[in-house]
């Protein structure tokens, strides 16, 4: 395994930490809550975890394309997309017998779970249909969605039409910002109805807006698979200007979110301001900060060790220790089951509190730590089970 790969799957490790770190909640907060790159700024573990997937897809199963043909990826895709799908009525079927088996329960879900307490079994169905997305269980449906769609895409890519499947990718992403698509689900709700119960949609994440992150990782995956794009030639370390230009829009970004946070802005002033910030439909401040901490991570990570800047050389150093962790590793590896286990362990910390009264500091944050202690446990157990031997130091760099 390449040291490249190895990063990457840290990275997607490092991220399923920090989204679990920000589900983790407790009535009366946790001083350690406040440990999370969100909170100075605009950039978030779910826009990182959807563009990942995006990035692996266009880089393994690209480079798989190019060598024998797209029916066995898409067949590969297809099969990949039925094992999240399953993962996902896996997920909503322990947490619907949760809520039928164990007593009082909605004090601590009821926010969470919404109707599926109130028309369970007609619920239940329109959560496996991917209409009902309870809290938590958002992200495995966008999933589900763009890996169905993941063989045309990567077909257009890496037949020349990458700019056709942008300018698309944009277009939808565009056509949200703007309500275009509030007819549609004004449409389509009266129409949704099980038995007697009118259902409802819900989604806290608009797939038709977040797919931007999802088919720019797809897309980036792909042209470095098929060489259009040479990461090492693009990000040199001589080229700092971008860098710069990038950390300087980070950092207003950090301070409008610093602002924001006091309760600075005036009514006027954050009426325009949530204009840009509606997360669930990734308004625009999201994507701009994205790709600005994307392009910084990027050239840390490629130029970074060659830069003259001696901070620029100890941090790429640091980023690259980190996520060649071998616990990092070990969980980006596995990402869809650490995540499954992820959201079970947020749902028991929940229902933890609810029983026990408010749980407060240092307790509440002595949970939060075991909560996360006990992440890699799926994919220990599931590295085991191949008889894999546990993970080890990080390998070392491969020489360029």
């Amino acid at each position: 395994m390449s040291q490249r790969v190895v990063v990457l799957d840290g990275l997607r490790g490092f991220l399923i930490v920090f989204m679990a770190w920000n589900h983790i909640w407790f009535q009366e907060g946790f001083v350690l809550g406040w440990l999370h790159f969100g909170e100075l700024g605009f950039v978030t573990s779910a826009q990182g975890f959807i563009f990942m997937a995006g990035l692996m897809v266009g880089l393994i199963y690209g480079r798989q394309q190019l060598e024998r043909g797209p029916r066995p990826v898409r067949e590969r895709l297809w099969r990949r997309t039925a094992v999240v799908y399953a993962w996902h009525l896996a997920l909503l079927t322990v947490i619907v017998l949760a809520i039928r088996l164990l007593d009082d329960t909605r004090p601590a879900w009821g926010p969470f779970l919404g109707s599926l307490y109130d028309d369970g079994w007609a619920y239940a169905l329109a959560s496996a249909a991917l209409l009902y997305q309870p809290t938590y269980l958002d992200i495995l449906p966008q999933y589900v969605l763009y890996l169905a769609f993941s063989p045309f895409l990567l077909h257009l890519a890496l037949s020349g039409r990458l700019w056709l499947v942008a300018a698309g990718s944009l277009a939808l992403w565009l056509f949200v910002q703007m309500g275009g698509h509030l007819p549609i689900v004004a449409t389509i709700e009266p129409l949704l109805r099980y038995g007697e119960t009118d259902l409802v949609l819900r989604s806290h994440f608009n797939p038709l807006a977040w797919q931007l992150l999802f088919v720019t990782g797809l897309l980036l995956g792909a042209a470095t698979a098929s060489g259009r794009l040479e990461p090492e030639r693009l990000l040199r370390p001589e080229r700092t200007e971008l860098v710069k230009g990038a950390l300087f829009v980070l950092a207003v970004l950090a301070l409008w979110r610093i602002a924001i946070s006091a309760g600075l802005p005036s009514p006027e002033m954050f009426a325009r301001i949530q204009a840009f910030e509606r997360r669930g439909e990734l308004g625009p401040v999201f994507p701009i900060a994205f790709a600005a901490t994307l392009y910084v991570v990027a050239w840390l990570l490629v130029a970074g060790p060659r830069a003259a800047s001696p901070l620029a050389r100890r941090t790429a150093g640091f980023l690259q220790a980190l996520w060649s962790h071998p616990l990092l590793v070990l969980m980006g590896r596995h990402a869809l089951l650490v995540f499954v286990w992820h959201v079970l362990l947020v749902y028991a910390q929940v229902l933890l509190e609810q029983r026990l009264g408010p749980i407060s500091d240092p307790w509440s944050s002595l949970v939060a730590l075991a909560v996360v202690a006990l992440l890699p446990l799926p994919a220990l157990l599931a590295e085991a089970r191949r008889g894999l031997p546990a993970p080890g130091p990080a390998p070392r760099p491969a020489r360029e």
